[in-house]
């Protein structure tokens, strides 16, 4: 059995340098997240719980030795009817989507089931979240609801504000990299960029 020394976010917490060469460790993890994902996808299943303290490393070792684990959310990508107390998942990392059914649940007991066609935007929108904590040290906001005082556009708004303000100095460095990485973690689902778009702007990672 293989053992590793931490998980992701752990890693990530000890190491927040600014060297260039740290910078570049941190793209070649982001690319094999990515791929791992795509290769779950690409098997017909979508992980659902996608977030930092699902991958785990040896420090030290190359970074494309960085694995994926905990699979009891996974779920085959079709229409089912889902438990959500049997639906995992990570707060801050869960597409809002996803996160608005789990919390209509939760306040009515007696709703057990709902009907939901699990995408692979999902978790496209969970991969986004987890490079913006490797890239920006920072933990998403959680998600809010919005209330009848706020439109789906206006919350919408504020949402991809904040995302683009913690890309702002990425963008500068290149656009052609980072915009993809950034527009995963887009509010909408139909603006979301699709994992292969994100992997192919880390070809030489």
């Amino acid at each position: 059995m293989e053992h590793a020394d931490c998980t992701h976010r752990e890693w990530l917490k000890s190491n927040k340098s600014s060297d260039p060469a740290d910078f570049k460790f941190k793209l070649m993890m982001i690319k094999r997240i990515i791929k791992t994902v795509r290769y779950i996808h690409k098997s017909g299943f979508i992980c659902v719980d996608v977030s930092p303290n699902n991958f785990v490393l040896m420090k030290g070792e190359d970074p494309r030795s960085i694995k994926m684990i905990d699979f009891e959310g996974a779920r085959r990508g079709e229409e089912v009817k889902i438990f959500t107390k049997h639906l995992p998942y990570t707060l801050g990392n869960i597409a809002p989507e996803l996160h608005a059914i789990v919390e209509t649940h939760e306040n009515n007991p007696s709703k057990k089931t709902e009907n939901l066609t699990l995408k692979q935007s999902h978790d496209a929108f969970s991969v986004g979240a987890v490079i913006l904590f490797i890239l920006c040290n920072q933990s998403f906001i959680a998600l809010r609801p919005y209330g009848d005082t706020e439109t789906f556009e206006q919350y919408k708004e504020w949402f991809d504000k904040e995302v683009d303000n913690c890309y702002s100095p990425l963008m500068k460095l290149d656009a052609d990299i980072f915009e993809p990485l950034r527009n995963l973690i887009r509010y909408d689902w139909t603006e979301r960029s699709d994992l292969e778009d994100a992997v192919r702007a880390l070809y030489d990672f």
